[in-house]
């Protein structure tokens, strides 16, 4: 069963500015009133190959919408935005990034499940290796840089002062 959203416009002669949410199809004028449908909603699902949802992952409608989905790995998305020949590109650290072409089995749907693949990074090995590296001559050469160029300033200033 679809839900539809109507919302009370006014006119301009009245006062009312009600809100109400109504089961059905159409548009209706009522006195000073008319009442206008909203859109039908897609719900987006992002899942793994075990059918787990991804949280937080990124879906977007190149052009149209770049959004972040649910913690639950979910986004409701207006249908009005989407269209046959649409693509929705879905992208999660660690996967392969996807894209579905919208066609209208998927219009039909109130629905969209989509499934991303794992991805291998492949890294450089790291080599950690033995160097002669000591703290306390480390920072006493970084103390002696840090006086030793407003040393120079100050002669340099005195000089100049001369």
């Amino acid at each position: 069963m679809l839900h539809r959203t109507w919302q009370v416009l006014d006119s301009g002669k009245g006062t009312s500015k009600a809100k109400a949410t109504i089961q059905g199809y159409g548009c209706a004028t009522t006195g000073y009133r008319r009442l206008v449908m909203s859109v039908r909603e897609y719900r987006i699902h992002v899942t793994n190959q075990l059918k787990e949802p991804l949280e937080y992952p990124e879906i977007s409608i190149p052009n149209k919408l770049h959004r972040i989905g649910t913690n639950n790995g979910k986004l409701i998305v207006n249908t009005d935005i989407i269209e046959v020949g649409d693509s929705i590109l879905v992208r999660y650290m660690g996967y392969e990034p996807k894209n579905v072409i919208i066609d209208n089995k998927l219009i039909a749907s109130d629905s969209i499940n989509i499934s991303l693949d794992e991805k291998l990074f492949l890294l450089e090995p790291i080599v950690v290796s033995r160097n002669d590296f000591n703290a306390e001559a480390f920072f006493k050469k970084k103390k002696k840089n840090l006086l030793l160029p407003n040393l120079k300033n100050i002669i340099l200033m005195q000089i100049l002062n001369l």
